[in-house]
């Protein structure tokens, strides 16, 4: 193994472009990025995350066929942003299909074997004394140009997928990535396949990473924005959205899960147990908090009771409080067939099986449904989940837009924006989650002991304990102004590209804010006030079926027409509806800043368009 081991003189050696220093960039792999056991973007990421650098990657659908989305920033980011610079092509069908619709001048590295397939025109050879492109088709269009990538993996044709760590080591020289990390993480990820597994991978990704300054004919260093960010407790780690799910269950003490059989809920399920958790069967959970995976969408009614309804489909959970992980926004072939109940956002109102689940626990209170925004509200809420389970003797749903399972986030170390200190969901309770407490000494000598004791007894003497949950909802927080024209409203995976919006909006003068919903049930405490600060509601979300938003848009109105009337106040729902409007983006690709900025540009005219607008 060690002759294959990374040559510093090698890379004093290379030649080519200079690096050019970029604030935001984003790049995509069209195709696969597994290669027999490691995720090339995910391993991209943790490197670049040990570099200093916050990374968004997004595993997307791209007309039926997976792709993902990668985007690197000194600065925090949470969405994929408008475009892409770069694009890595692994398969052949997607890149037919998109061959002709790739951005003029765009660079495009496709692999060799492909491009024998397609016959495509391109760039002639390596850099030197290549001609910029071949075709007057490709002139037209993006800048095609040939990566040896399945020529250099047939070296070792026993790893399969070999091609993709050719492509790993081609990226790392390319953006400037620390060989020796992805090399060590490398060695990590595939320990346990052996000593000729772990040097077969390393022998490919050092042949891309050789080869690279021969056929790559750019690269980037990403560069520190000018806005100084705010601290986040989670930066520092990489995570998507099912391994922060399954962390914080672990984390908060669950011991059981249990799962329905849709495909996404058992891959939470063998998680949780692969981190070394116990998989129940729904009739023995275990004597400690439980969790139940569950999703929303179905295809059969006869199904909806067992998906919607928490306890039919886990009655060993019945007998003590439940934090059920519901998934929602789930990709399906065909229509769903929605009954009239369906509860398009899965906070069970309405629903009988939820229902008749109240009745028989007896607790007298339907599940709390918390909702989280990123990867790292799906760790933080979850653990919250599991505190209000046990304290307030009642179940609780997170409800988890299904894109968030599959974007992977990485925070550099340092300050950002998106800090969950100012977020707390409840108020008085959390006197007795704050760390640490310093400065209290106690007559034991444990200050953290002594000021947690005289929390208790504080929120004791004030009856706290027997208040109802919703006694402690805290407002909703707004992003952006207090007040002003436009407040755009979403849940879910939604809140990144449009507070990006917002950002870029209220940049060019827009008094434009956005609220993310992160409690559903209770709904957060003055919402009614909050929507009457604004003179225009437009409530956004997105899909790839139009039909299927329509059925959360009109969910999410229906919530919030119901906060003045819960506040209330006269007249205030039907002032309300006036001003409130709806939008589905309908795409196959991450929301773009750039659209939500179009929509809220195209709001003219002295009062809202109350059609939906699907797009």
């Amino acid at each position: 193994m060690a002759a294959y081991r990374l040559d510093r003189d090698a890379q004093r050696q290379a030649t080519g472009p200079a690096v050019r220093a970029v604030a935001d960039h984003a790049f995509e792999i069209l195709g696969g990025t597994a290669a027999d056991g490691v995720d090339i973007a995910a391993t991209f990421a943790a490197a670049s995350v040990r570099m200093g650098d916050s990374v968004w990657v997004a595993y997307v659908a791209v007309d039926g066929r997976p792709a993902c989305r990668v985007r690197l920033s000194k600065a925090p980011v949470y969405s994929g942003g408008d475009g892409v610079d770069v694009t890595f092509v692994l398969d052949a069908e997607l890149f037919r299909r998109r061959r002709a619709t790739l951005a003029a001048g765009q660079r495009v590295y496709v692999d060799s074997g492909i491009l024998a397939q397609c016959k495509a025109p391109t760039s002639a050879g390596p850099n030197a004394g290549a001609a910029p492109n071949a075709g007057a088709a490709a002139a037209r269009h993006a800048d095609v140009r040939p990566l040896p990538l399945s020529p250099l993996a047939a070296h070792l044709p026993s790893y399969a997928g070999g091609e993709r760590l050719v492509a790993l080591g081609m990226l790392t020289w390319m953006y400037g990535r620390d060989p020796d990390i992805m090399r060590r993480l490398l060695e990590n990820e595939l320990a346990g396949r052996g000593g000729r597994v772990v040097s077969a991978a390393l022998r490919l990704f050092e042949l891309g990473w050789r080869e690279a300054p021969r056929w790559v004919d750019c690269r980037f260093d990403t560069a520190a924005a000018d806005a100084p960010p705010v601290p986040s407790p989670a930066a520092g780690g990489v995570m998507d959205g099912r391994g922060a799910i399954v962390s914080a269950a672990l984390f908060a003490g669950v011991n059981a899960c249990s799962a329905t059989d849709h495909p996404l809920a058992q891959s939470v399920a063998q998680l949780f147990a692969e981190h070394g958790g116990r998989v129940a069967e729904p009739e023995s959970p275990g004597p400690g908090p439980g969790l139940l995976v569950d999703v929303v969408e179905g295809r059969d009614p006869a199904d909806f009771d067992r998906h919607l309804g928490p306890s039919a489909a886990a009655e060993g959970f019945s007998s003590r409080p439940r934090v059920i992980v519901r998934l929602t926004r789930i990709r399906g072939d065909g229509e769903p067939r929605l009954p009239a109940w369906f509860d398009p956002l899965g906070i069970g109102g309405g629903c009988p099986a939820v229902k008749a689940a109240v009745g028989r626990a007896g607790r007298g209170a339907e599940p709390a449904v918390l909702v989280p925004t990123t990867v790292d509200e799906c760790f933080a809420y979850t653990r919250t989940a599991v505190r209000i389970a046990g304290q307030y003797r009642r179940d609780v749903i997170v409800l988890v837009d299904a894109l968030l399972l599959d974007t992977v986030q990485g925070l550099a170390p340092g300050p950002h924006p998106h800090s969950l200190d100012d977020q707390a969901l409840f108020g008085p309770g959390a006197l007795l989650e704050a760390q640490p407490w310093a400065g209290v000494a106690g007559d034991g000598g444990d200050p953290q002991a002594a000021a947690r004791a005289a929390a208790e007894d504080l929120l004791h003497r004030l009856q706290l304990a027997e208040a109802p949950l919703e006694t402690f909802v805290e407002p909703c927080t707004v992003f952006g102004g207090d007040e002003g024209d436009v407040l755009l409203v979403g849940w879910g995976a939604t809140r990144g590209p449009v507070e990006e919006a917002v950002l870029r909006l209220r940049a060019r003068g827009k008094a434009v804010s956005a609220l993310h919903l992160r409690t559903l049930r209770p709904l957060p405490a003055r919402l009614a006030e909050t929507l009457s600060r604004f003179r225009r509601i437009v409530a956004v979300d997105v899909a790839e079926d139009g039909r299927e938003a329509a059925a959360r848009l009109r969910h999410l109105t229906a919530l919030l027409r119901a906060a003045p009337a819960a506040a209330g106040g006269e007249g205030g729902a039907s002032r309300l509806a006036r001003r409130l409007t709806a939008h589905a983006f309908c795409c196959n690709r991450p929301l773009r800043p750039g659209a939500v900025v179009e929509l809220v540009l195209g709001l003219d005219g002295p009062g809202p368009d109350r059609t939906r607008t699907f797009r």
